[in-house]
């Protein structure tokens, strides 16, 4: 708690950026990121599953399961990085600055995919409802949703 008292003395704010960086980066991020990707596997399975046949929106899912494991895997190396802060200062900043570039590159690349490719999916489906206006989402006895 001695670090946060010192941002009084410290205008910049810069205690306060550590002690958030220490708790989200060592306790949250590896806790949400592992089961985030023991989660998405499971869901990665059950999509792939035969019983749940081969359709778009499965696809599109299994396709979203794909990309936000990579983007899960790239927020790991946020926590290794600021483990190796904690282990080693000196050689954690370098860990870090070598990483970051790397990180923020590989986020701005995946972040958009996924986005798009919902709200392609969402646009092709609500075009496809707009044609029916009578149609509403029924389950049939196979318990699959039907558009």
């Amino acid at each position: 708690m001695e670090t946060l008292r010192s941002n009084e003395t410290d205008p910049s704010g810069r205690a306060v950026f550590e002690v958030t960086r220490y708790v989200i980066g060592l306790f949250i991020y590896p806790v949400v990121c592992v089961v985030g990707v023991l989660m998405n596997c499971i869901c990665f399975v059950v999509f792939r599953n035969r019983r749940m046949k081969s359709t778009p929106v499965n696809t599109l899912l299994c396709g979203l399961v794909i990309s936000d494991n990579l983007k899960l895997s790239n927020d790991f190396l946020y926590f290794i990085a600021v483990y190796a802060i904690a282990a080693n200062q000196v050689a954690g900043e370098r860990v870090m600055a070598k990483l970051y570039p790397f990180s923020h590159y590989f986020n701005n690349m995946t972040t958009p995919n996924r986005s798009d490719s919902t709200s392609r999916r969402c646009d092709s489906s609500d075009a496809h409802r707009a044609g029916k206006p009578t149609d509403k989402v029924i389950c049939d006895h196979d318990s699959r949703v039907l558009f």
